[in-house]
């Protein structure tokens, strides 16, 4: 069983690892694919995504810690947009839209665990 969860544990952290990659590498490309969803959706989509996985591949790291670590990874990519030489444009409400999905999981991964807590009281 400890394989099994030792393995599992590597494919989460790996497909992190993947995710956020891909994550900044259509970030900074100058013409990357859109979805056709809108460009917010697809900042909460993604950093909604990273978020969970985050929180199932690093389990004992405190929850804070991650999220700022997300968080300064969005605004690193709109600073990075910044530069002329990838031609992009970098804009705050991208960052904010990067936060509020971070928080929507995080939040809702609190809430789960305490409503846990309560059932397992009960």
């Amino acid at each position: 069983m400890m394989i099994l969860q030792r393995y599992t544990r590597f494919a989460f952290l790996t497909l992190f690892c993947l995710t956020a990659t891909a994550i900044v590498a259509l970030a900074l490309t100058p013409s990357p694919p859109a979805l056709g969803i809108g460009d917010k959706i697809e900042h909460v989509i993604a950093f909604g995504c990273l978020s969970l996985l985050s929180l199932i591949a690093f389990p004992k790291q405190r929850k804070l810690v991650l999220a700022l670590a997300l968080a300064t990874l969005g605004a690193l990519i709109e600073c990075l947009q910044l530069l002329p030489a990838l031609r992009r444009s970098s804009d705050g409400i991208d960052w904010i839209a990067d936060c509020a999905a971070i928080g929507i999981v995080f939040g809702s991964a609190a809430a789960m665990q305490r409503l846990e807590g309560w059932r397992s009281v009960a």
